[in-house]
C-alpha cells in the first residue's frame, strides 16, 4: 500500500515537473491563483461587513440605489409572507374542523403526497415527502414544501420549504402531517417577518464584495465601495499589490509566449 502511493505520489510530481515547464500549462495556472485571490479577499470582506457593518462606507447615489432596490424586495417579500401566513391560518382553521371538507384536491407522485386548497383566487399546495408516512426512524429530518398559486397558474409564485422531523407511527393520514407542516411554517413566517422587519442597515452580499475584491484587484477602483477600517484597507493595499505583482507575471508569460511562437514562424 505505501509502496503504491509513494509510486502514486512520484508520477503526478512528475508529471507536475513537466507541465511546469510548459509555459500555456504556468500561465494558465497564475490565472487560476488570480482568481482564487480574488474568492478569498471577497470572503474576508464579506465577513468583515457581517461582523461590523461600518467597515464599509458606499457613495450616496449607489447607497440610495441599494436602498430604493431592497424597499421593494422587502415590501414584495413581505406582503407575499403575510399572504401566506392568512392563507395557512385558514387552511390551518379548516383541518381543525371535524365536519366538512377538509382537502380540495390529494395526489401523489413517486416522492410527495400533495394536498391543494383553493382558497379565493389563488391555490395553497402541500408537497409532503412520502417518507413521512413509511419511515420509522424518529431522528430522521425530511423536506416538505409549500407552494402558492394563481389560480389557473402551472408555477407558484411563492415557495417555502419545511424540515420537520416525522415518522409514519406520528401520524394516521396525510391531513395529520399537512397540519403539523402548516404549524411549522406559519412559526417561520412569524421569524421571518420579524428579521426583515427589524433588520436597520442594508444587506449587501457576497456578490457586492466579490464586485469591490475584483475592481481592487484589477485597480480599477470606482469609488462607489470605500473601506471604512484600518484593517479592511491593509486588506485592500495587500491585494492591490498582490495584484499588480501576478499581473506583471501573467504580462511577461504572455509575452515570452508569443516571442516563442514568433520565432518558430
Amino acid at each position: 500500500m505505501i509502496r503504491a502511493l509513494k509510486l502514486i505520489s512520484a508520477y503526478y510530481s512528475d508529471l507536475f515537473s513537466k507541465s511546469i515547464q510548459n509555459r500555456n500549462f504556468r500561465l494558465r495556472w497564475v490565472f487560476y491563483v488570480y482568481l482564487i485571490i480574488i474568492l478569498v479577499f471577497a470572503v474576508f470582506y464579506n465577513l468583515s461587513y457581517e461582523t461590523n457593518p461600518s467597515s464599509f462606507v458606499f457613495a450616496k447615489d449607489v447607497h440610495q440605489s441599494k436602498l430604493s432596490s431592497q424597499i421593494r424586495e422587502d415590501s414584495t417579500l413581505i406582503h407575499n409572507l403575510e399572504k401566506e401566513f392568512l392563507l395557512l391560518k385558514n387552511i390551518n382553521q379548516r383541518l381543525t374542523k371535524t365536519s366538512g371538507v377538509k382537502i380540495d384536491s390529494l395526489y401523489s407522485d413517486y416522492k410527495f403526497i400533495f394536498l391543494l386548497w383553493h382558497m379565493n383566487e389563488l391555490n395553497v399546495e402541500l408537497a409532503i415527502n412520502k417518507r413521512a408516512l413509511k419511515n420509522d426512524n424518529k431522528s430522521e429530518l425530511l423536506i416538505h414544501n409549500v407552494l402558492i398559486f394563481k389560480r389557473g397558474a402551472s408555477d407558484p409564485f411563492f415557495e417555502n420549504e419545511v424540515h420537520l422531523k416525522t415518522a409514519s407511527s406520528d401520524f394516521d393520514k396525510p391531513e395529520t402531517i399537512g397540519l403539523k407542516i402548516i404549524d411549522v411554517r406559519m412559526q417561520d413566517n412569524v421569524t421571518e417577518l420579524k428579521n426583515i422587519k427589524s433588520a436597520d442597515y442594508l444587506r449587501w452580499n457576497f456578490i457586492d464584495f466579490f464586485y469591490f475584491s475584483t475592481i481592487t484587484q484589477a485597480t480599477v477602483g470606482y469609488g462607489d465601495m470605500l473601506p471604512n477600517s484600518t484593517f479592511i484597507r491593509f486588506l485592500v493595499a495587500l491585494q492591490t499589490l498582490i495584484g499588480v505583482f501576478i499581473t506583471i507575471i501573467m504580462v511577461t508569460y504572455s509575452y515570452d509566449l508569443y516571442r516563442k511562437r514568433r520565432e518558430k514562424e
